[in-house]
C-alpha cells in the first residue's frame, strides 16, 4: 500500500476510503479513517525514519494508532513524503 503525505498536509494512500483492518478495540473488521496527520513542514525538518497516524474505526469509534516507515523524502517528481 502507497501512503504519501504531500506538500500541502493531505494524507494520500492507494485504497482512499476503502481502508479496513481488525479494530485492536473492538476487534471487528471496519473501516479506519485518519483523524490526524504529521505536520508536513514538521515532517521536513526532522525527518523521522517512523511517521504515526491516528485513524478512527468505524465500528467503535476508538482510535487506531498506526506506524509506517518513511520510505523516501522529496519524491523526484514531486515534494511529497513517501511512506511504506
Amino acid at each position: 500500500m502507497a501512503v504519501y503525505i504531500d506538500s500541502s498536509g493531505r494524507l494520500h494512500h492507494d485504497q482512499e476510503s476503502a481502508l479496513a483492518l481488525n479494530c485492536p478495540q473492538c476487534g471487528v473488521l471496519a473501516h479506519i479513517t485518519p483523524v490526524s496527520v504529521p505536520d508536513y513542514n514538521a515532517l521536513q525538518q526532522h525527518k523521522p525514519s517512523h511517521v504515526g497516524l491516528v485513524y478512527r474505526c468505524a465500528a467503535c469509534n476508538a482510535p487506531v494508532f498506526l506506524r509506517f516507515s518513511v520510505k523516501l523524502w522529496d519524491c523526484p517528481a514531486s515534494s511529497d513524503t513517501v511512506l511504506s
